[in-house]
């Protein structure tokens, strides 16, 4: 794996951090080399310069031929995102989520889902959306960043998740 490979997907892991579990801590990004590329002065994501022109070709917009043949050709295919968005659906492409960030003309910034999101998508029937909730919220405390802050085996065994 050459060094520019391996940046990208230590960045990948990163963002993917950011997104699924909670926001970096501050430590992290002052030390991430190219935190400025993902994150913009207020921590707001950013869509990295190298990749906004992939982006667009990925997601193809106005005039992309399967486009105007599923929708028809009265929209664009970034109409079409900004009115799922408004009805609060949860688009994705290729399995991430996609964020309208309100920008005109510019293309959808992609992140993860995170852990509720995907939990949900993926659990067993059996467990319901309150289960669900406490499943979610044990696991966030077991992948806390900061170690003492992380609960101890012997914690865990305490918890009422696993003694009911």
């Amino acid at each position: 794996m050459g060094g520019d490979d391996r940046a990208d997907t230590d960045d990948d892991h990163l963002l993917e951090l950011n997104d699924v579990i909670e926001p970096l801590p501050d430590l992290w990004l002052s030390k991430w080399p190219r935190a400025h590329k993902y994150f913009g002065p207020n921590r707001e994501r950013l869509v990295p310069e190298d990749e906004d022109e992939n982006m667009e070709e990925d997601f193809k917009f106005a005039n992309d031929d399967d486009f105007d043949e599923e929708y028809g050709n009265d929209e664009t295919y970034a109409d079409h995102m900004t009115d799922e968005l408004a009805e609060g659906e949860n688009l994705e492409y290729d399995k991430i989520s996609i964020v309208d960030l309100g920008l005109a003309n510019e293309p959808p910034m992609i992140t993860n889902d995170s852990l509720e999101v995907q939990f949900n998508k993926k659990k067993p029937d059996d467990i319901d959306s309150e289960e669900a909730k406490v499943v979610t919220e044990l696991i966030r405390k077991i992948l806390r960043y900061e170690p003492s802050e992380r609960p101890t085996a012997a914690d865990l065994l305490q918890h009422s998740w696993f003694k009911d």
